[in-house]
């Protein structure tokens, strides 16, 4: 990707770009404010679209976290109460039976691999 370097000069009259200078060089700055003087929010509460953007993808994951916890303690919850009934049911038997069966798949893969087959 070629990016080429604009020079002041050559912007046009109606773009404005704010700059700053820190540790890492030059960067862009949003202002909070715009030209007329009239609030510019999305720059004022989140610092530009790409920190908006930024903190919606780590609430949703935040969320997730949240949500797999909560769903996973109701699980453990279910299985505290009643261990016998759940441990029962044709669901989990058959959830067991297949990582049983994944596991011995694996295993003998393995030693097959081991014993030089």
């Amino acid at each position: 990707m070629n990016k080429k370097i604009i020079e002041a000069s050559e912007l046009p009259l109606e773009e404005q770009v704010y700059l700053k200078k820190d540790i890492f060089g030059w960067r862009i700055v949003n202002p909070v404010k715009d030209a007329e003087g009239n609030w510019l929010w999305n720059n004022f509460l989140f610092g530009g679209a790409r920190n908006l953007f930024m903190l919606l993808l780590m609430l949703i994951i935040i969320f997730g976290f949240i949500w797999i916890y909560n769903h996973d303690m109701a699980e453990m919850q279910e299985v505290v109460e009643d261990p016998c009934s759940f441990c029962s049911s044709k669901e989990m038997n058959s959830v067991l039976s297949e990582r049983y069966n994944a596991v011995n798949e694996i295993n003998s893969e393995l030693y097959g691999i081991l014993i030089g087959v």
